[in-house]
């Protein structure tokens, strides 16, 4: 009984098909035809992010050439030693860890990325300037800080 009703179950579904021809039962056309037209191209420009991206770009380049000057800036106008200014960039890292977030906060509960975009570039723009009229820290001479004196030298 099981044999006779697969039979007319598998009969039934071929007649079915053959009477709706808009699906056959059997695909005559070769499948990577089909797959290679729902495929979307990779190399889709996305033309709302462009601006985006180009300000990302400029952004990166823009520090990557002042950034390496920051601790030629440090050494020779404040007078910090390389000691110092570590210290001040691993604080500087943990203070990323909450500024990140709360700004990325911020910017999904207002819903203005743009305006936030552009209020932190000038801000870092005005504190690197900022950095620059710095003046340099006075050294005390009453210490000595070569390791390799004596005592009473």
């Amino acid at each position: 009984m099981d044999s006779q009703n697969e039979v007319t179950e598998n009969e039934a579904m071929e007649n079915e098909a053959l009477a709706n021809e808009a699906t056959p039962a059997i695909s005559v056309e070769p499948s990577s035809k089909k797959r290679f037209e729902s495929k979307e191209k990779w190399w889709r420009i996305d033309k709302e992010m462009v601006g985006f991206k180009l300000h990302f770009f400029l952004l990166t380049g823009a520090l990557g050439s002042v950034l390496p000057f920051i601790a030629v800036i440090v050494k020779d106008r404040l007078k910090l030693s390389a000691t110092s200014f570590a210290t001040v960039l691993m604080f500087e890292q943990f203070f990323f860890i909450f500024t990140k977030p709360t700004i990325g906060y911020i910017t999904d509960y207002f819903n203005k990325l743009k305006a936030v975009l552009c209020i932190v570039a000038i801000g870092q723009a005005i504190f690197l300037f900022l950095l620059l009229l710095l003046p340099p820290l006075p050294k005390d001479p009453g210490i000595k800080c070569d390791p390799f004196l004596k005592p009473g030298n």
